[in-house]
């Protein structure tokens, strides 16, 4: 059995506690969620409530649900409430235990009592409480690069150890930053009209492991419109390349194409053309990537 595990002071329980277990029982393959509230919480001010306030409010709100429950496992545990504590205390042969955090915890992972001991020895499920339906890492982020120099956003763990982080050195050359790369490259290739937001679309890494099949660079001009895309692709053999998208063509909705020139799989041949297809909602970009070789479409 697989057992979710939210802890929080739960000072008081409400709908954004309620929506990350929901979203971590429908996807990521738990069988039921356990809420553990804070005695001393590590990194939090002490509730303001009483436990039995506290554990009166958990209660009834999780009446509702079956595959809810909680413990007490913390309130009866003297000292700081560690969550890795709490993970050793509540582990047994026939469970598996998953750490549920909220995106705003996720982000403080680092600064948690032996951090690096947690991630290497529990299975973490993250959740983003402003999109419920989805977790974070099971989708690319999308960041806007220009606005992140200028106020850098605590959530988001930059060029350290994270369970969700981004570092800049896995895109363009690997430098310490990436935005200053593609500002160069645009300047290179003439496109002095992106001068708006800057927004990549890519993969975090996990645990510090990085997966980035493609991402995806959006250059805006001050308007809003699209001055270029950029899309970066990385190879099995740790090679890079990056397809440039620009000219009057360019826009959300609209067909463009690319010659192929870079080894991605062995079961396609370096030929033909991909045609690139950019649809923005107000929620969410989609990359659409489709490949042809002489033969019509793979």
């Amino acid at each position: 059995m697989r057992i979710g595990i939210l802890g929080g002071t739960f000072d008081p329980i409400h709908n954004g506690h309620l929506a990350v277990a929901h979203t971590a029982l429908a996807h990521a393959d738990i069988d039921r969620v356990l809420f553990v509230p804070n005695r001393t919480p590590p990194h939090k001010p002490a509730p303001h409530a009483a436990e039995s306030q506290r554990v009166a409010m958990l209660t009834q709100a999780l009446a509702a649900y079956p595959a809810y429950a909680w413990s007490d496992v913390e309130l009866r545990r003297d000292g700081p409430s560690y969550t890795i504590d709490t993970l050793r205390q509540l582990s047994a042969p026939a469970q598996q235990l998953v750490l549920i955090l909220g995106s705003d915890a996720a982000a403080l992972l680092p600064q948690w009592y032996q951090a690096q001991a947690l991630a290497e020895a529990w299975i973490f499920a993250a959740s983003s409480r402003g999109n419920a339906g989805e977790l974070l890492g099971a989708n690319a982020w999308r960041r806007p690069m220009r606005r992140l120099r200028a106020q850098p956003g605590r959530a988001l763990v930059r060029n350290r150890f994270g369970l969700l982080s981004f570092h800049d050195a896995d895109h363009g050359e690997g430098g310490p930053d990436a935005l200053a790369w593609i500002e160069a490259l645009l300047a290179r290739e003439g496109i002095g009209d992106a001068d708006g937001e800057i927004w990549l679309q890519t993969y975090p890494r996990v645990l510090g492991y990085v997966f980035k099949p493609a991402s995806f660079w959006y250059c805006h001009r001050a308007d809003g419109a699209l001055a270029a895309v950029l899309a970066e692709v990385n190879n099995t053999f740790g090679e890079r390349h990056c397809y440039l998208l620009a000219g009057p063509q360019v826009g959300f909705g609209r067909e463009l194409t690319a010659r192929k020139v870079f080894h991605v799989s062995p079961f396609c041949r370096v030929a033909g053309r991909y045609r690139f297809r950019f649809m923005c909602t107000a929620d969410r970009v989609i990359a659409r990537v489709e490949h042809d070789d002489e033969e019509g479409p793979l």
